[in-house]
């Protein structure tokens, strides 16, 4: 009997979630609708802006890349696959779509089906053997990655925030729109925030309380953000030979630089505001990230002639900082407004998201993965910094750690969904829950790898046994000279008798 591998089962898993993420809350009605849309193959016609548009190409994509790897296991290659897997996308898409059609909230649209195929089809250009991706691009990340990790991972930090920033990237280039959202903007720092407050306290309105918590832990965000930015980028310039003083001015300059930027392009933006306030934390993030790194490299972290032992010790007591920040930080997103009251506890019960992602069903697509993002980096990050640490300390990431992670981080996340009931405006879900328990795990993967794969570059990022971290040259031991187990093999080794 042949084994099933982890690629189909995850395949089929994917094609659930997506199954399962277009029909429901499955509330099916047959009613006839008062005014219908002009339609092609059944499917009316809808207007659909650009987040729409990207959101339902990404959606697809990975089932264009777990279709064709699918196929491969089965023996199925080349042209066969790829056409095997389009038309599977198309069936699926039409089929979904059609369904969407006697669902009372959700609105069938023949737009979505075309960019789902589009999404297939570019999952499947990147899966193809010898294409400009896998051919080209992949083997220069990953000699990039060998050659200057900090680079290629300040590069997607970068990329993060700006998307983290500008979400959900409803952009317009209508001189009307952008002159309301200037008008609108908040040109005095902690205006939104004074707002909220008056609003909050003055009304005594607890959605507001909520709200406001929530913007002020955006600004915290903010801080550690721009502070992990100007840290990447001064330690990528000292590995270009910078001097420690260059590095630290011209990388907190250019966090404090692409801060103010990210605050200033919000006014093309349609649903995010203008706060000058974020020009404040961001800043403030890239400069206290210049001088921690000045205060890290006066220690173990930074100093040539460290020990390996020391620097071991001295990263491992970096990384239990950075996940009991991170635990504290996921505490308050999840605990906020800190305000236990029994009122309204039946009706909070009552309200219990049971069934995952039905709070997604009545938001826009964008939105719905805006939040879904914002809430899984969160766990991906304390998984890192957890699988990072057992790589440190010199313990494997297995299956068995991954599990036995995510299993204790969805128990800790489900008493915290409990305590909503407690909090006012605060909803328990499901959908926190999942989030919770695979984002812990996958994190614990992603950290492991990136351990395994920043060890084999000659510009050490994190420790690795004898080796060394941050970007620091150190010379490494000579894989040709005896170690002091041989030589002692040597001198005991009695001549051989002929």
């Amino acid at each position: 009997m042949r084994k099933v591998t982890w690629i189909e089962i995850l395949t089929l898993l994917y094609v659930l979630l997506i199954a399962y993420g277009t029909l429901m809350p499955f509330d099916v009605s047959f009613a006839a609708d008062p005014d219908p849309l002009p339609s092609f193959l059944g499917l009316p016609l809808c207007d659909t802006g650009l987040p729409d548009v990207m959101s339902n190409i990404l959606l697809y994509m990975p089932l264009g890349l777990l279709g064709t790897a699918f196929l491969r296991r089965r023996g199925i290659r080349g042209l066969a696959n790829a056409v095997i897997v389009v038309s599977y996308a198309i069936v699926t898409a039409y089929a979904l779509e059609t369904a969407q059609t006697v669902l009372a909230s959700r609105v069938a649209s023949f737009p979505d089906a075309v960019c789902n195929v589009i999404g297939t089809i570019m999952g499947v250009a990147f899966a193809i053997p010898n294409s400009i991706i896998t051919g080209k691009l992949t083997p220069a990340l990953n000699r990039e990655i060998r050659r200057d990790p900090t680079a290629v991972l300040a590069g997607i930090w970068v990329i993060v925030l700006g998307v983290a920033a500008l979400a959900p990237l409803d952009l317009t280039f209508d001189v009307s729109i952008i002159m309301d959202g200037a008008r609108e903007a908040d040109l005095v720092p902690f205006a939104r925030h004074q707002r909220l407050a008056d609003w909050a306290f003055g009304q005594f309105n607890e959605a507001a309380h909520v709200d406001l918590w929530q913007l002020r832990l955006d600004y915290v965000s903010d801080v550690f953000l721009h502070f992990m930015l100007s840290v990447l980028l001064i330690r990528n310039m000292i590995a270009w030979r910078f001097d420690s003083a260059t590095a630290k001015s011209v990388s907190g300059s250019a966090s404090v630089l692409f801060g103010i930027l990210l605050t200033v392009l919000a006014v093309f933006v349609r649903s995010v505001p203008l706060d000058v306030t974020h020009m404040l934390t961001r800043g403030m993030g890239g400069v206290l990230g210049a001088w921690a790194n000045h205060w890290a490299m006066r220690g173990a972290m930074g100093r040539v002639d460290a020990e390996p032992d020391e620097l071991r010790r001295a990263t491992t007591r970096f990384l239990k900082g950075s996940i009991v920040i991170a635990v504290a930080y996921i505490g308050m997103r999840q605990l906020a407004p800190f305000e236990l009251s029994s009122r309204g506890l039946r009706e909070s019960i009552a309200g219990i998201e049971w069934l995952p992602m039905a709070s997604y069903t009545f938001a826009k697509l964008p939105n719905a993965l805006l939040d879904a993002m914002h809430k899984s980096f969160r766990y991906l990050w304390l998984g890192t910094l957890v699988g990072l640490l057992f790589r440190v300390s010199g313990r494997r990431v297995r299956l068995e750690s991954c599990m036995t992670f995510a299993a204790v981080w969805a128990a800790v996340t489900t008493a915290t969904e409990i305590a909503q009931c407690l909090l006012p405006a605060r909803v328990p879900s499901m959908t926190d829950i999942i989030i919770a328990g695979i984002g812990a795990a996958t994190g614990m993967l992603i950290g492991s790898a990136l351990f395994d794969r920043y060890a084999q570059s000659s510009t050490q990022t994190f420790v690795a046994s004898d080796r060394v971290i941050l970007n620091v040259e150190i010379p490494l031991p000579n894989p040709d000279a005896p170690t002091e187990s041989a030589q002692t093999d040597r001198k005991t080794r009695r001549p051989h008798r002929v």
